[in-house]
């Protein structure tokens, strides 16, 4: 058996002329077979050690190409995040002329110059924390655009030049922030331009108020508590019945009017965020007319898991929220077949848009929106800080 190998290849040899290549690995072959009668060692076939080869240098071609990419990828992170790196670059690449035009026209962001943004900004400089705030959100500017300085023109709200920056913005509430069209040509500008709109000639920063110089109409809203025009203070809430926060807030303003009577007056106004929030809000103001307000919201609220699971599980969901809706308002006390028939004739629709518009007017971006007096609350937060927030507006 140890000779089998030799033998074989021997007799390959003798039958027909091999070319040089043949003839090398059949040679390899025959000193491996000699190896294996002398050491008596287990024989691996030189057609295994051309392939072992080949896989050593398959191996060390894909090692060089992996350092290869991860030295690309390291240049293209350092040149994306690392100014530095990017402005010396830049200027390399401008010396073979392939620099890229924009870093060679505009000052700013990959030129290592300094963009100068300046703005106007009113503010009451009787307001506990608004110009810290301001001033904090300025530094948060500096620091996420590259190569920025910000400076600001502070305008009391009591100053002329403020007074008819208000006007000419027709602004609902401060802090006001407007720069003028130079803004346009931050090299960052792209990033950010979805905040900022022209408005009557300058180019205002949208912002939620954090102090209202009016505060939205009550007139034909409905509400709980005590009647608006009698209460002492009014809340009025944005609100979106298919909004978890909205349904977290709930409690804490039922607590409030229950808390207060006659005091505070709890004024609800509609905020579509599409989908079938416009379905709903029309649904609580038609069992509002059967004098069911309360325990319909209240109901809508418990049933929202129900709601959603009708909407997702139906081929028709408009249709299955509307039934899930009437039935919702039997258990609110509501008469089922006259809120179907209030919702089939769209009565409401037109209110709960003007609602929407209102609170888009006034800054509302999202829901639960709450004017407390002229203090605004974005948002949902714990009973403890909200009912300290309304005290302190019932002791001004």
């Amino acid at each position: 058996m140890p000779n089998a190998p030799r033998k074989k290849i021997e007799k390959s040899l003798k039958k027909k002329p091999a070319s040089k290549k043949t003839k090398a690995v059949a040679k390899d072959h025959l000193i491996e077979a000699k190896l294996d009668e002398s050491t008596g060692k287990t024989h691996v076939s030189t057609a295994q050690h051309v392939k072992n080869s080949r896989n050593r240098k398959a191996f060390s071609w894909w090692a060089v190409v992996s350092l290869l990419l991860a030295i690309a990828l390291g240049a293209i992170l350092l040149y994306e995040f690392n100014s530095d790196f990017r402005q010396n670059s830049n200027k390399l690449l401008g010396a073979i002329g392939m620099a890229p035009p924009s870093d060679q026209t505009q000052d700013g962001a990959g030129t290592g110059k300094t963009f100068v943004m300046k703005l106007n900004i009113v503010y009451d400089k009787e307001h506990p924390i608004m110009k810290s705030s301001i001033e904090g959100y300025l530094k948060s500017l500096e620091s996420n655009l590259e190569n920025t300085k910000v400076e600001a023109n502070w305008l009391d709200r009591n100053d002329g030049a403020a007074q008819q920056l208000i006007d000419k913005l027709d602004a609902k509430s401060l802090p006001i922030f407007t720069t003028d069209a130079s803004i346009t040509t931050h090299p960052q500008y792209p990033l950010f331009s979805g905040v900022i709109k022209q408005n009557n000639g300058e180019y205002q920063f949208e912002s939620e108020g954090m102090e209202y110089l009016e505060t939205p109409p009550v007139d034909g809203a409905r509400f709980m508590g005590a009647e608006p025009e009698k209460a002492q203070l009014v809340i009025v809430e944005y609100v979106s019945f298919t909004c978890g926060y909205c349904k977290m807030m709930h409690p804490i303003l039922e607590k409030v009017v229950d808390t207060y009577g006659s005091k505070v007056s709890w004024v609800i106004k509609h905020f579509d965020r599409g989908g079938i929030d416009s379905m709903i809000s029309q649904a609580v103001e038609c069992a509002a007319d059967q004098g069911r307000l309360r325990p319909m919201i209240d109901s809508i609220y418990e049933k929202q898991g129900e709601i959603f699971t009708a909407m997702q599980s139906s081929e028709n969901p408009e249709s299955a929220v509307r039934e899930q809706l009437a039935e919702i308002a039997v258990t609110a006390g509501a008469d089922k077949a006259n809120l179907s028939a209030c919702l089939a004739a769209n009565t409401y629709q037109q209110k709960v848009a003007d609602n929407t518009a209102e609170g888009v007017s006034f800054g509302v971006l999202g829901t639960p929106a709450l004017f407390v007096g002229n203090t605004f609350v974005g948002g949902a937060t714990d009973e403890a800080t909200f009912m300290s927030l309304v005290e302190q507006a019932l002791n001004e």
